[in-house]
């Protein structure tokens, strides 16, 4: 026989309030999340002078960091000033 020091205890369940809050918080992230998502691709489709029409087309799919690898080399290939480019991380 196991003591029952031995066992296993089971994780308490989690109130409605604290159900909530992390619900929310998760809510906060996807949106924020998405927000920040669609900057970059509308910032790639504005670099890459493409209709944004047609950039939805080209881009569909691209992650945010693919989205980011285009805008560096972008911004290698029409020599951005430094500063400039450290904003791409």
């Amino acid at each position: 026989m196991t003591s029952k020091s031995r066992q296993q205890k089971k994780p308490k369940k989690p109130t409605e309030t604290e159900t909530r809050n992390f619900l929310e918080a998760v809510g906060w992230f996807v949106f924020m999340f998405s927000i920040v998502e669609q900057q970059v691709h509308q910032t790639l489709w504005h670099f890459t002078k493409v209709d944004p029409a047609i950039a939805r087309c080209i881009f569909s799919g691209t992650g945010i960091n693919a989205a980011l690898d285009h805008l560096k080399r972008i911004s290698e290939a029409t020599e951005w000033p430094p500063f400039r480019r450290k904003l791409l991380g």
